[in-house]
C-alpha cells in the first residue's frame, strides 16, 4: 500500500491523519487517536528527516495494536522530487511482513 504524504519540507510539521487512518484499517482498530499516531511518527523521525532530505529510506518496524499482539512492517519512503529536483514531500510504502517475521523468529528458536 502507498500514498503520497503530505509533508511539508519541515519534519515537524507531518500531518497525522492519513496515518492514522491506514494504521486503523490495517489493524481493524478504530480507536486509534491522532495523539497516539503522532507519538508513532515522531518514533519514525529520522526517517523522516532523512528522506526528505533526499535519501530514501528503507526499514522495519515493530508495532503493538491495541490487543496487544505484535504486527511487523517493512517501510519504504521514497523521496517526491519536483521538476527543479527539489525535495517536495515523500512517498510512503508500508508492508504487513508478520508472517514473514513470524517464520524467522521461530527458526532463530531452532
Amino acid at each position: 500500500m502507498g500514498w503520497n504524504v503530505p509533508v511539508k519540507n519541515n519534519a515537524d510539521s507531518v500531518y497525522c491523519g492519513p496515518l492514522s487512518a491506514w494504521f486503523n484499517r490495517m489493524s481493524g482498530c478504530q480507536s486509534l487517536n491522532i495523539a497516539t499516531t503522532c507519538r508513532l511518527l515522531a518514533q519514525i523521525q529520522p526517517h523522516i528527516n532523512a528522506v526528505l532530505g533526499g535519501s530514501p529510506q528503507h526499514f522495519l518496524r515493530e508495532l503493538e495494536l491495541p490487543s496487544g499482539e505484535p504486527r511487523y512492517t517493512w517501510n519504504n519512503f521514497i523521496p517526491d522530487r519536483g521538476e527543479s529536483g527539489a525535495v517536495r514531500g515523500f512517498y510512503a510504502l508500508g508492508s504487513d511482513v508478520t508472517e514473514l517475521k513470524r517464520g524467522e523468529l521461530k527458526l532463530q528458536e531452532l
